[in-house]
């Protein structure tokens, strides 16, 4: 069963996250495999449409005769790889933002229990920022920006978890 096929966008699918989370979380009365089923699904269409996205970004960037990082790299590869770690982080059970920034991961909330775990997920540490990170496409400009000028230059969608504790 496609949980996510009538989803069109990354809004939709995180509203049925939260439904679908209700229904079948283990603590609350539903089970880990069907959980872990959502989980991978979930981060599949979460994906799929940042693909979508980018793909969107890098037509509108040609028809200003302007390159992107997509001209350089093969996207479905690196959103396959994104798709790996959202899940691999939905599935720590853990209360953390996922925020995907084009081709970047970005995880909020309490990550120093798991740190460990995310470095070998091959997430990093940001200092400045105090996030961790995965970089679908490494770059080479150095300059240091805010999240928020990285969110305007990119676009930004949040791939919420909700708490167990918060659930119904």
């Amino acid at each position: 069963m496609n949980y996510f096929s009538e989803c069109r966008t990354i809004e939709q699918a995180s509203q049925l996250y939260r439904t679908l989370a209700m229904q079948h979380h283990p603590d609350h009365g539903g089970d880990t495999a069907t959980m872990q089923i959502i989980n991978g699904q979930y981060a599949a269409v979460i994906s799929w449409l940042q693909l979508a996205s980018e793909t969107e970004r890098q037509d509108d960037a040609h028809e200003e005769n302007h390159k992107t990082y997509a001209d350089y790299h093969d996207l479905s590869e690196i959103f396959a790889e994104i798709k790996i770690k959202i899940e691999a982080v939905l599935n720590l059970g853990r209360d953390i933002e996922i925020e995907l920034c084009g081709a970047w991961i970005w995880l909020h909330g309490e990550t120093r229990p798991i740190k460990e775990v995310l470095k070998s997920y091959g997430f990093r540490w940001s200092p400045n920022k105090e996030l961790w990170y995965f970089a679908g496409v490494r770059t080479f400009n150095r300059k240091k920006r805010t999240m928020e000028e990285i969110r305007t230059m990119h676009g930004s969608a949040f791939v919420r978890r909700e708490k167990a504790e918060a659930l119904p």
